[in-house]
């Protein structure tokens, strides 16, 4: 009967049996993958088939970085009880051309392992594959392997070395970004350290949201039309999205409306957006009141989606032109802006019924002003403050820019009408307005700059109120400085 062998004998029978067992590691690095193999020489005591065939360790990886990393690679065992590493096989390689194909071979004894590990258990094996440049450490895989030798072939889990372990987008978060805006986005690679890695380029793509934006390789973003999108920016295996909004463009409406005529000299500019306004945005540089082509001082005050213009002075009356002008400056509190600079005409009334006025005529000069005497006629009186020479203009509804003409003695219930000669002008009971109590005016002559004619509707454009002697009448439209009218305004009429 056959004793039964020792401990010590088993072990120092499997000793000799792999004392010469080495483990060769070839690496293939590449980006699609890598593998290892080991094969072990045939050891002496070994007769059956297995006992020659190589030992195979196949590893699954790929290396992901610029070229001048080094990709190092090691076979380790830590002995049962023992602190000490021992080291099986090493090799490493610089990468030369960024994630093309590399390789390495790693060539060492296992022997001790597989002496070493209890009895009826695997040799247990340490695997890392480390990427660095200059010393730096950029990324690690560690796995453990277990090998016996029964076993022919090993195959490692599959490890992804990067040298990017994260990326920045910038701008980032992006806000305000509209319909139709274009936007630059920069990706920065970084390693674990947050070092940027030099000489990476980002591929962007789109996740989701394809119809609200595009983006190119480049990194140039387009919004196409409002909606939410995530993109994409890929660099060395590493990936980072970025969420956008893509916001309707802002709009604003202007009151007075476009075109709008007989707007009162004391009128606010309102403008309002779609959407609330940032209120540093609405400055004079944003924001432009002008009359013929020179600036309006005026206030800007923002409230919520209103901005208010406010003239630091009433505006010329007489049908002066006014001009909005808001550019892409302004902006909403989202960040939204116009699409394009807005531009907006009002027309002033010719007069403003909150005001009077003294009418003075080219031929008498400023020294005499229209005026009543005690019969109510017209007449050509000294300029002073009497109320007689305060004029004020009721616009008449529905009669295309007429007025009637009153005077502040006589109040809103007597109103002028013309004559001819030999009767004056007249004021009248206003109970029933008759054809010759609708007045308006008309430019003078390019001589008398800043004078009109007086015309109303009775008599039409054929006569226009002129001064024979000292009374006021209609006489035959001419180019006499005696129909030559200029208004002067006085002040804002009391309860008005």
């Amino acid at each position: 009967m056959a004793m039964p062998q020792s401990r010590e004998t088993v072990r120092g029978a499997r000793s000799a049996r792999t004392s010469c067992r080495f483990l060769v590691v070839v690496a293939i690095v590449a980006a699609t993958g890598v593998w290892l193999a080991a094969c072990a020489e045939a050891p002496t005591s070994r007769s059956a088939a297995a006992d020659t065939a190589p030992l195979r360790v196949r590893l699954s990886a790929g290396v992901a970085a610029a070229p001048g990393a080094v990709v190092d690679a090691q076979v380790t065992f830590t002995p049962s009880g023992s602190s000490s590493v021992i080291i099986v096989a090493r090799d490493s390689i610089v990468v030369s051309t960024g994630e093309a194909n590399q390789s390495l071979a790693l060539v060492g004894d296992v022997g001790p392992c597989v002496t070493l590990a209890p009895i009826g258990n695997p040799c247990q094996l340490d695997l890392s594959v480390r990427l660095t440049r200059n010393g730096i450490l950029l990324d690690e895989q560690r796995q453990r392997l277990s090998v016996s030798e029964k076993v022919d072939q090993v195959t490692a889990e599959p490890v992804q070395l990067y040298e990017v372990a994260s990326i920045r987008i910038s701008p980032s978060p992006v806000t305000g970004v509209q319909t139709a805006d274009t936007l630059v986005l920069s990706a920065t690679p970084l390693d674990r350290s947050g070092t940027t890695v030099a000489a990476r380029t980002a591929t962007w793509s789109t996740v989701s949201g394809s119809t609200s934006v595009s983006i190119g390789d480049n990194g140039v973003l387009r919004a196409l039309q409002p909606g939410n999108a995530t993109v994409r920016a890929t660099i060395g295996g590493r990936t980072q999205e970025l969420s956008i909004t893509v916001l309707p463009p802002l709009t604003v409406t202007v009151t007075p409306s476009a075109a709008a005529s007989d707007v009162l000299i004391d009128a606010n500019i309102r403008l309002t957006f779609s959407d609330t306004v940032n209120a540093s945005s609405a400055t004079a540089t944003t924001i432009a009141l002008t009359r013929n082509g020179i600036v309006v001082p005026a206030t800007r005050v923002a409230n919520g989606r209103v901005v208010t213009i406010t003239p630091t002075a009433p505006m010329l009356e007489f049908q002066n032109s006014y001009v909005v002008t808001v550019n892409s400056g302004l902006t909403s509190t989202l960040g939204t802006r116009l699409l394009s600079t807005l531009t907006s005409n009002f027309v002033t009334s010719f007069w403003d019924p909150n005001y009077s006025y003294r009418l003075t005529n080219s031929a008498a000069g400023t020294g005499r002003s229209l005026d009543l005497n005690i019969n109510a006629f017209c007449i050509m009186a000294n300029s002073g403050s009497t109320p007689g020479q305060s004029w004020f203009f009721v616009p008449i509804a529905n009669a295309g820019g007429f007025f009637t003409m009153h005077t502040e003695v006589a109040g809103a219930t007597a109103a002028l009408e013309g004559a001819v000669a030999p009767t004056p002008c007249f004021m009248t009971n206003t109970n029933v307005l008759f054809t010759g109590m609708h007045w308006r005016a008309a430019p003078a002559p390019p001589s008398a700059p800043g004078a009109y004619y007086l015309y109303n509707l009775n008599f039409g454009v054929n006569r226009a109120l002129d001064i024979l002697g000292t009374a006021p009448q209609m006489n035959p439209t001419a180019n006499t400085s005696t129909q030559f009218w200029t208004f002067t305004r006085l002040s804002r009429r009391s309860g008005t």
